[in-house]
């Protein structure tokens, strides 16, 4: 039996039973109608495909409803932000409401993923000093929504400093030797449930030697668009494939090019993958000494039928190698047409 809201308030703590008896004895006396219900975290959406059995259920939340729509909150979900408008509800396919109504179980129906990205990620790298001077990347990082509440949990079980050392440790590990040259800046509105991140770095030597006298490298990847199904996932199957979602992500990087961008041979890009899974956007212009490069990634449902899984396997691989950049660089700046750079995605 769940504990008392009054002793789960004193002790802030307690099972998803505490917590669910505790926010609907806080929503009664807002006046807020609210009913407790039962989900599935192994289940999920595959929930209505089971045989009917109390066993099926291993976790409980709350529908409250304000205002004629349903929202669905977990109170276990921890370090959350946001206003209603802005809150991510627990999604976990199908629910069964425990009122008088009798309607049994009831597909949660989350308003479906914002037009908006709920992570965007922009960087500024700079090359233009060339081979013999340290480049610069300047990140800004928005996180919101889900995204916010899932960096809020980072940064409470890392905090700054040892978050800071997760991301220099990526640098390091694809740029070679780098450094923050200040510290991570945070700032989290809590009530919009936005977390901006702000880093300033300094990558000492980020460039490959080129097979030829002079030549050399410089790569780098849109981490900000993530893998959305198990690469190792069979092609041939039975089964619908698993898609992440609810993903909407944007990684935008502003290129600062050698030589104020003469001599760049760079063309603009606007280029589609589109499938049952998942849509990817991938966009570049060049415009005096800048070369900038956006992609745009949405998840669009949470799995396809076995036989798109082939179609959607291929196109995801297509995506995750267009999201990996390199550029060929010279030395000295190019005399000669076929000396210019070249981007090779």
């Amino acid at each position: 039996m769940p504990v008392a809201p009054d002793q789960t308030l004193q002790t802030r703590f307690g099972d998803c039973k505490a917590k669910t008896m505790l926010l609907l004895a806080l929503a009664e006396a807002l006046g807020i109608e609210a009913d407790p219900a039962l989900v599935s975290l192994g289940a999920g959406p595959g929930l209505d495909q089971q045989f009917p059995s109390p066993g099926a259920f291993d976790h409980i939340i709350v529908r409250a409803r304000l205002n004629g729509q349903d929202y669905w909150l977990d109170p276990t979900a921890s370090f959350q932000g946001g206003r209603l408008d802005v809150l991510e509800q627990a999604d976990y396919g199908f629910a069964l409401p425990l009122d008088r109504s009798g309607d049994g179980l009831v597909p949660m129906a989350v308003e479906t993923p914002s037009s908006e990205p709920t992570l965007v990620v922009n960087e500024i790298i700079d090359i233009g000093e060339g081979r013999d001077a340290p480049a610069t990347l300047t990140a800004h990082t928005v996180f919101t929504r889900g995204a916010a509440d899932a960096m809020r949990r980072s940064i409470a079980s890392r905090g700054r400093p040892g978050l800071q050392r997760d991301y220099l440790d990526f640098y390091n590990r694809y740029f070679g030797p780098s450094r923050h040259v200040e510290d991570m800046q945070i700032e989290d509105d809590r009530e919009a449930n936005r977390i901006v991140i702000t880093e300033h770095v300094e990558l000492a030597d980020p460039y490959e030697d080129g097979e030829e006298d002079g030549a050399y490298a410089f790569a780098f990847v849109a981490h900000g668009v993530d893998a959305l199904v198990n690469t190792e996932s069979e092609r041939r199957r039975n089964t619908p494939l698993a898609i992440s979602y609810p993903i909407h992500s944007r990684h935008v990087i502003d290129l600062r090019l050698t030589n104020g961008g003469a001599g760049w041979d760079l063309e603009d890009q606007d280029e589609t993958i589109e499938n049952p899974g998942f849509r990817l956007r991938h966009r570049t212009w060049h415009r005096g000494a800048g070369y900038r490069m956006q992609f745009d990634l949405e998840s669009l449902s949470r799995s396809v039928e076995a036989d798109a899984a082939p179609e959607v396997l291929r196109e995801h691989q297509d995506f995750r190698e267009l999201v990996y950049y390199g550029f060929d660089l010279w030395n000295e700046a190019p005399d000669a047409e076929e000396a210019a750079p070249d981007a090779v995605p």
